[in-house]
């Protein structure tokens, strides 16, 4: 978590998350969103492993998976690692920094201003559309 912290900076907050599959050949209960070797949580099936955990969410960037760093890597690649993964797994994703995620109901639409603040405090807008399988 130390290490992603310091790539990361402060702006992010690191979170790591221990998941237990039902079983080795299972998945995780998510669908995974890439765009440019960033890899998102698309949703989460409340009832899979991951929801169950109760620490990840739809939009976390998913960065690390049992010491394997994803960053960088394609999707495929991606859901290569995935799906061989053991019934333990550790998860390491990150998020904006708390006291940097703006409520949307406090901007105000006309304040260019806020708008352009708010726009640089975002990490990345998942686009639901483009979610895929359930891994």
């Amino acid at each position: 978590m130390k290490k992603w912290q310091e790539i990361l900076g402060p702006s992010n907050e690191v979170i790591v998350a221990q998941v237990e599959k039902f079983t080795e050949s299972s998945g995780l209960g998510i669908s995974l969103e890439a765009n440019s070797g960033h890899h998102y949580i698309c949703s989460v099936l409340p009832e899979g492993p991951v929801g169950r955990c109760g620490k990840l969410f739809s939009g976390d960037e998913l960065v690390e998976v049992n010491g394997i760093s994803l960053i960088g890597e394609t999707h495929k690649e991606v859901i290569r690692i995935l799906k061989e993964l053991p019934v333990c797994v550790y998860m390491t994703c990150c998020r904006p920094a708390p006291d940097l995620q703006t409520d949307m109901e406090t901007v105000q639409p006309d304040s260019e201003a806020l708008s352009t603040v708010y726009t640089l405090k975002v990490l990345y807008v998942l686009d639901k559309s483009k979610c895929g399988s359930v891994y």
